[in-house]
């Protein structure tokens, strides 16, 4: 079951099915523009889209960010940024986080400082980036084009008992998506999934799901954020 939100889930369930993988789209988390439209700063030299999804909400809206020097987190933010502008970004190096973005050489401390840098992203994300970015001199605006909220009842796929019983693993891609998970699986349904396979892609999200009561046997570390990476560590499970 691929818990994270549209259009990724279906797009890496049909890698999956591509790969001889049986697996189902459960999309806990729902994105969408955000509700009031934020001001782009003019002052920007560098811009840095956190997601695929701050791509597609904000270059419709805001045609002028295609002038400005790119930076593309991961490999799926970088793919849509090309095929939005026909450019390739600068991409954040394996494991495809921020942490790896800021071994680039133009986020070094004498490249970097003195410019203004527009992080595109979602409402409420991290401030780690941001904070690694001014200590190294450069301005860093937000620019939040998207919001992250919890489906409805009617928004998720119905699951039957059976559905439930043929779960063999559970793939989730960010904190909130597994706190999403815990939130919508019915209690019984969740503790029978404690000991599943748990596919997450973070030193975080693995913490994270011991936590929330997870068996540490059953959390399993995909090597980044990519469905390449996602599909071998399933392989790694059940080969």
């Amino acid at each position: 079951m691929v818990a994270r939100p549209e259009p990724g889930a279906t797009a890496l369930v049909a890698q999956l099915h591509r790969a001889g993988w049986a697996a189902m789209a459960w999309p806990v988390m729902v994105i969408e523009p955000a509700q009031t439209p934020p001001h782009l700063s003019d002052s920007s030299q560098w811009v840095i889209y956190i997601s695929a999804n701050a791509v597609r909400f904000a270059l419709p809206r805001y045609p002028q960010l295609v002038a400005l020097r790119s930076i593309a987190i991961g490999r799926a933010t970088a793919a849509a940024l090309t095929a939005a502008t026909g450019r390739e970004p600068i991409t954040a190096p394996p494991p495809y986080n921020s942490e790896a973005a800021l071994q680039l050489p133009p986020l070094q401390p004498e490249a970097i400082a003195g410019e203004s840098v527009t992080i595109v992203r979602g409402e409420g994300g991290r401030e780690w980036l941001s904070q690694q970015l001014k200590q190294r001199g450069a301005e860093v605006n937000y620019l939040e084009v998207y919001r992250r909220r919890l489906p409805t009842a009617s928004e998720l796929p119905p699951l039957s008992e059976v559905q439930w019983q043929q779960i063999a693993a559970v793939v989730v891609t960010s904190g909130e998506v597994l706190q999403n998970l815990v939130q919508l699986v019915p209690p019984l349904k969740y503790q029978h999934r404690l000991k599943r396979p748990l596919v997450v892609i973070s030193e975080g999200m693995v913490q994270q799901a011991r936590q929330l009561g997870f068996a540490a046997e059953a959390i399993v570390l995909a090597a980044n954020a990519s469905s390449e990476a996602i599909i071998a560590a399933l392989g790694a499970i059940f080969d």
